[in-house]
């Protein structure tokens, strides 16, 4: 385990013919990532640990919660 883990992001994401980027969650998200972040160094480049995607946020937020426990730290929703 990463004992620099700061937290555990959930992002929504939408697909695009060209791509997926991350979206707000009103913006109706086509899935949801969730990540563990790194503290950010000045420039504010971090490091993700372990990172899936999600259908539902539900799973993505199950899943966030249980790596945080893991951390001892908090959940995000981004």
């Amino acid at each position: 385990m990463n004992a620099n883990i700061e937290c555990v992001y959930v992002h929504g994401f939408r697909i695009h013919a060209d791509g997926s980027e991350y979206c707000d969650p009103d913006e109706n998200p086509d899935g949801w990532c969730a990540f563990e972040r790194t503290p950010t160094d000045e420039g504010g480049t971090f490091d993700h640990g372990e990172e899936m995607d999600f259908p539902t946020l539900d799973a993505a937020v199950a899943w966030a919660e249980a790596r945080a426990a893991l951390h001892g730290c908090p959940v995000l929703l981004y």
